[in-house]
């Protein structure tokens, strides 16, 4: 028997804003349409272990896993700021991301998403990037009945399109720069439930 292994290049990633909190878009007539990027994506699922001591020995009496964390670390070459923008002018808005891995017909999908905080870096002779980390209230295998767009033909943000200004003064000296918005965001738990009930944002914090 082989093992099928799957090929990162493979690895589809859309997006979409949610219009009801935790519910990715699916259905419907028209079928939403979920947007396509150039992206790597990196999954973080993991749960908290809770210990339970024993009296009169040195090991665990038992082990107990507690609320699930989902995350993802998404590296992402923006040709408009539509995505972006959830981690500056749109972060009451939630999304969905829907990982597709074809090799594995295997559907991930993250829902009550929002972008934690958000590295921007540029230089020239270099294509923007942006560093997202996006906090997920939920998680289902089930794909949504939705069409998937395609990726767009627009070039990625480049260095000979950004210049640096100090009070207003291009300054041709630069030669890299970096932002990073951090929005700390808070996990709210519920209780019944081995997931989170949403995240919220707090105090945004700028740095560059």
């Amino acid at each position: 028997m082989s093992a099928i292994l799957a090929a990162g290049y493979k690895a589809k990633l859309f997006w979409i804003e949610e219009t009801t909190e935790g519910t990715p878009p699916s259905g419907g007539t028209p079928a939403p349409t979920y947007n396509a990027d150039y992206a790597f994506v990196e999954e973080r699922i993991s749960r908290d272990i809770i210990t339970h001591p024993t009296v009169g020995g040195r090991d665990w009496a038992f082990l107990e896993h507690g609320l699930k964390t989902y995350r993802l670390s998404i590296t992402h070459f923006p040709v408009n700021n539509n995505l972006i923008n959830y981690a500056v002018g749109n972060i009451d808005k939630s999304l969905t991301f829907w990982i597709q891995y074809p090799d594995l017909s295997v559907d991930h999908v993250f829902s009550a998403c929002k972008i934690n905080s958000l590295r921007l870096t540029g230089s020239a002779g270099t294509n923007t990037q942006a560093v997202l980390d996006a906090w997920c209230a939920k998680m289902t295998t089930i794909a949504p009945t939705a069409t998937q767009g395609s990726l767009p033909t627009a070039l990625p943000y480049h260095g000979r399109d950004g210049y640096v200004k100090v009070n207003g003064v291009t300054k041709p000296e630069f030669r890299a720069w970096s932002v990073e918005i951090n929005n700390n965001l808070e996990a709210i738990p519920q209780l019944g439930s081995d997931e989170i009930r949403f995240t919220r944002e707090r105090n945004r914090v700028v740095t560059g």
